[in-house]
């Protein structure tokens, strides 16, 4: 969808290019998905340098909340730094420096140990994996994905992480809760996709709803009653256009299971009544497909 609304507006019509893009947007859940555990570390390694600083004070005033070890020895985060598949991944992506963004990790780090989260967890005398496993979920679900800051970062590094943001931090929840003090090698394939038939599909799709675009907004020109295509939204377009690609060329998803999804992507993405609109142009063209013996599917 998101590509399809950018090659309105460009002539590039090299389709190495546009499968470079596209394959962009699948890598990017990848890579924010590395950097949000890469973060979480950042945050420990932030931890341990503020617990040595606290303990050469000079002054003698020390802050039960820098001389607290739980953070910095959190078992869940250094089975992490110490797992070679983690730190192989990290290394690879080379996706963010944190010694460069300092003051984001500055920023974090604060506003965890200012929070009840951690006042209680700072009390724990002796901590274990899972107590450790609850606190990591905690500050991530409670703190990091809701600081302004951060999202701000997010936004401004990767034009995909914004969407991806929302999926990628159920994925990291989930791989924290099903980590076990054994090793990560079962989590962390990190596949794209579940199957290579869905591969197949996304690129199928991506590559039918290119082609036939163009043609695609003729058909919707056709049923758009008393409007003119240039006055609909664009992003209306593009979803009604997808959602014709994949229902006449892809035959082991239902018709109206297509529609469905379409509509509820179009109410994420458009206005409150782009759904309506697209169903109704959908079901149109879906009727006039079927009447001309174009559209066999159910």
């Amino acid at each position: 969808m998101q590509y399809l609304y950018s090659f309105q507006f460009t002539e590039n019509e090299d389709t190495k290019v546009h499968k470079k893009y596209f394959n962009d947007c699948f890598s990017s859940v990848n890579s924010l998905f590395i950097m949000l555990v890469s973060l979480i570390i950042e945050l420990q390694n932030k931890s341990q340098k503020q617990l040595n600083i606290s303990k050469r004070s000079i002054s003698g005033i020390q802050n039960k909340k820098y001389l607290s070890k739980n953070f910095s020895q959190n078992l869940l985060i250094k089975n992490w730094l110490n797992d070679p598949i983690i730190f192989e991944q990290i290394a690879n992506k080379n996706i963010v420096n944190w010694d460069i963004n300092f003051k984001l990790i500055d920023n974090l780090y604060k506003e965890i140990i200012n929070s009840g989260v951690y006042d209680k967890y700072i009390l724990i005398e002796k901590s274990s994996f899972e107590i450790d496993k609850k606190f990591v979920s905690s500050i991530f679900s409670e703190i990091i994905i809701k600081n302004d800051i951060f999202y701000d970062f997010v936004q401004d590094s990767n034009i995909f992480w914004s969407d991806d943001f929302p999926f990628v931090n159920t994925l990291i929840l989930r791989f924290i809760k099903s980590s076990k003090n054994d090793g990560f090698e079962k989590l962390l394939t990190l596949g794209l996709f579940s199957s290579k038939s869905d591969e197949n599909f996304a690129k199928f799709l991506f590559e039918s709803a290119l082609f036939n675009h163009k043609s695609n907004l003729s058909l919707i020109n056709k049923y758009l009653k008393n409007w003119d295509v240039e006055r609909v939204a664009k992003i209306d377009l593009v979803l009604i256009s997808l959602a014709i690609s994949e229902i006449v060329n892809i035959d082991s998803i239902p018709m109206k299971v297509s529609l469905n999804e379409y509509i509820e992507i179009a109410k994420d993405y458009s206005s409150d009544k782009s759904s309506f609109f697209i169903n109704g142009v959908l079901d149109k063209i879906c009727k006039d497909l079927k009447k001309n013996k174009k559209l066999t599917k159910e």
